[in-house]
């Protein structure tokens, strides 16, 4: 728990790079990419939780299979339950990504008919 901590904080990365003597013109570049790093970082979150940009895959954990019985086998409803919100999610999706191509002036002569 310690150690993820202080991974997370960077406390380790200081340790090694205070061993030997930094100059400061290297420790001025080093912070200013440290620095763009972190703003793009953070504007390609930004994209992705707007949806501008496809979120990136991440690493693919094996599913534990359950052991014993019930739990043996998934019922065969359960992945069309997956594919029917999916279906659902792109629909949504595609409802807002046209809401927002579209004028107000169109949307009231939509709802008035």
């Amino acid at each position: 728990m310690l150690k993820k901590r202080m991974q997370c904080e960077g406390v380790f990365r200081e340790m090694k790079r205070r061993r030997f003597y930094e100059k400061s013109s290297e420790k001025a570049t080093r912070e200013r990419g440290e620095a763009i790093r972190r703003a793009n970082k953070l504007a390609r979150k930004k994209a992705q939780r707007e949806g501008l940009i496809a979120a990136r895959k991440g690493k693919k954990v094996p599913r534990r299979r359950p052991t014993g019985w019930p739990h043996s086998r998934a019922p065969a409803d359960l992945h069309a339950c997956r594919d029917a919100e999916l279906d659902a999610l792109i629909v949504i999706r595609a409802m807002d990504v046209a809401m927002r191509n579209v004028t107000p002036n169109a949307l009231q002569d939509v709802f008035r008919t």
